[in-house]
C-alpha cells in the first residue's frame, strides 16, 4: 500500500512541532486516492514533548495566504499523541501488515520528523523505516516538470498538498513507463 504523507510545521529541523498531518492512500499504477486523512495538532502538546518551535518558520507562516494560515489554525487541534494513534488507525484500517506500507513524501523533511515525532511521543509508526520513499527523488530521476500539473487547493494545507504530490508522482511514473 502506498501513502503520500505531508506535514505542516513550526519550524524546518527534523525536532519540529507538527501542526498539521496529511496523508492520501493511493493506487501507485493509476494515481487514483483510495483513502484521505487530515488532523490538525495542538502545538503545546509538541512543545510539551520537547519539539521544538523556529521563529522564522512562524514568521514565514505569517507571510502566507489568509487560507493557508486558516487551514493550520483550525479547532479541533487534538494532543500529538491522539493524532499519532488516530493516523496510526488510518494506516492500519487501510493495510494492518506494516511491512507492506510503503510512505512517500518529502524524504529530507517529513520523513526525519516524523520519526522523531513517533520518538519523542513513545510511540511506533506503522510502517518500516525502510519503506520510505522521497518524492523529490523519482522527479529528478524521471526528469517531470514540477511545476507541469495545475495545483488545485490551498498551498500549504497538508491533505492538500498530498493530493497535489500523489498527481506529482503519477507523473513521474508515467514518463518512467511504470
Amino acid at each position: 500500500m502506498d501513502v503520500m504523507i505531508d506535514l505542516e510545521t513550526f519550524d524546518n529541523v527534523s525536532t519540529t512541532a507538527i501542526v498539521q498531518i496529511g496523508a492520501a492512500v493511493f493506487d501507485r499504477t493509476n494515481g487514483k486516492i483510495i483513502d484521505e486523512f487530515k488532523a490538525d495538532v495542538d502545538p503545546q502538546s509538541c512543545i510539551d514533548i520537547g519539539l521544538t518551535l523556529g521563529i522564522d518558520t512562524i514568521m514565514w507562516w505569517l507571510k502566507q495566504s489568509d487560507e493557508a494560515r486558516a487551514s493550520i489554525t483550525s479547532t479541533p487541534r487534538g494532543p500529538i499523541r491522539e493524532v499519532l494513534t488516530n493516523f496510526n488507525n488510518f494506516i492500519t484500517k487501510n493495510e494492518p501488515d506494516i511491512r507492506k506500507v510503503t510512505v512517500w513524501c518529502h524524504a529530507t523533511f517529513d520523513f526525519p520528523i516524523m520519526q522523531n515525532v513517533y520518538k519523542a511521543a513513545g510511540m511506533e509508526a506503522p510502517w518500516r523505516y525502510s519503506n520510505a520513499r522521497d518524492l523529490r527523488t523519482i522527479t529528478d530521476l524521471s526528469g517531470a516538470p514540477i511545476y507541469a500539473i495545475r495545483r488545485k487547493g490551498t498551498y500549504h494545507d497538508a491533505l492538500d498538498d498530498c493530493r497535489h504530490q500523489v498527481k506529482q508522482f503519477r507523473m513521474c511514473m508515467k514518463k518512467l513507463n511504470l
